[in-house]
């Protein structure tokens, strides 16, 4: 999967560009000092309008993404620039408002079965980037949601994995389940 994502990370990174509101921005962020051969990664910024729980586009965020040539294998990287959010564990934000929208096992996973059942990169592409913002904007949306409301915790009735290991354990029990049940049908 490694070779895909290298190659498919400059237009991937476009793709994501396309689905974000003016003013934004598209270019190279960094050449990786880890492994230069990996190549380039991107940095995209712009303003996302606000869909899920309720919102109807009217509200925006301004975001920044960066795209590792291994985004096929590791989520890429979103950080919110809005008064309304929160850092901390349990708001799934780090201090400097960098998201933690997906677990990047779960990321993998499904990249490489829509890569495996696919023979279009465009359907992979556009999978991809319809998840990543769909993602990005329903924990954007609940962080304004606790902003108006005043909230202090994360609501208990709103879905989401645990943190770390315990998280993975959960999407991988979870991934078992639905296989198994696909299974004896």
């Amino acid at each position: 999967m490694t070779s895909s994502s290298q190659i498919l990370a400059p237009t991937f990174a476009c793709r994501l560009e396309e689905w974000l509101d003016y003013p934004k921005e598209v270019g190279p962020l960094y050449a990786t000092k880890i492994s230069p051969s990996l190549g380039l990664s991107f940095r995209i910024a712009g303003r996302l309008p606000l869909w899920t729980h309720g919102e109807t586009g009217n509200v925006s965020a301004r975001i920044t993404i960066s795209v590792s040539p291994e985004w096929m294998e590791s989520p890429p990287s979103v950080q919110v620039h809005e008064q309304f959010m929160r850092p901390g564990l349990d708001w799934h934000a780090s201090s400097d408002i960098k998201l933690c929208y997906v677990l990047a096992t779960e990321w993998a996973d499904t990249l490489s079965q829509l890569e495996s059942h696919s023979h279009s990169h465009e359907y992979l592409l556009s999978s991809a980037v319809a998840w990543c913002f769909a993602s990005i904007d329903s924990l954007c949306v609940r962080h304004l949601i606790a902003h108006r409301q005043h909230l202090t915790h994360w609501p208990a009735q709103w879905d989401y994995y645990s943190h770390f290991d315990k998280g993975v354990q959960e999407y991988i029990s979870n991934r078992n389940a639905r296989q198994r049940k696909a299974g004896s049908k």
